[in-house]
């Protein structure tokens, strides 16, 4: 009779022990497919921004530049596209030291899209549509003899809307996210603040390489 009671634990540990391997596997695959929101950086456009920094010529450059890509998947075929980015361009010319011109333009703003995957697997080929709006501020400045002798500002909003191809790579194992893509869209100066029109659409080519992680 213990040996049968004996028997008969064994074999339900062994079947509750097997149920937890399935059970784990099943999870361990359920995991591998999820499809976590993906926060991406532009490394080509922050670097190259961060290289042309300093000062040549007596020229003094500052330059920064910072895109993003942020993923949010709703199902293995559609993903929320926001791309926030963030513009700063200023030039500073000293030809002598009584004597300087400063230059800059700021910008920032986001697009708004969707992105599709056609194979349903949440990476690979893609096509996106975005749209977006940005805020321009342009700045100029004449100084000599330390004194403020002009001054020039210019504010407006921009608007573009642009369809991508691309693909998206996403290793297993790993967190890690990577996309690239090609664009090409319509862009106009929605506005200027200070009450300037400005109705000439130009056509826009978009390019971009992002590395992100999945949280």
């Amino acid at each position: 009779m213990q040996k049968i009671v004996c028997l008969i634990v064994i074999l339900i540990c062994i079947n509750a022990f097997c149920f937890a391997e399935e059970k784990q596997e099943k999870n361990k695959i359920k995991k591998e497919n999820e499809y976590s929101v993906a926060v991406h950086l532009h490394p080509i456009s922050l670097f190259s921004s961060l290289w042309i920094n300093g000062n040549r010529d007596d020229i003094d450059y500052k330059v920064f530049i910072v895109f993003s890509t942020i993923e949010m998947p709703y199902n293995p075929s559609i993903s929320y596209i926001i791309k926030p980015s963030v513009v700063y361009d200023g030039s500073k010319i000293n030809h002598n030291i009584n004597y300087r011109f400063l230059k800059r333009t700021s910008r920032f703003g986001s697009d708004l899209g969707i992105r599709h995957y056609p194979n349903k697997k949440g990476e690979g080929f893609y096509v996106q549509v975005t749209a977006g709006a940005f805020l321009t501020i342009k700045d100029e400045f004449i100084a000599e003899n330390y004194q403020l002798k002009e001054k020039n500002s210019k504010s407006y909003l921009t608007g573009d809307v642009t369809a991508y191809f691309g693909t998206s790579i996403k290793p297993k194992q790993t967190n890690l996210s990577i996309f690239f893509d090609f664009g090409i869209g319509l862009g106009n100066k929605l506005f200027e603040i200070f009450g300037y029109n400005n109705d000439n659409f130009l056509v826009i080519y978009d390019a971009n390489i992002g590395i992100g992680y999945r949280f």
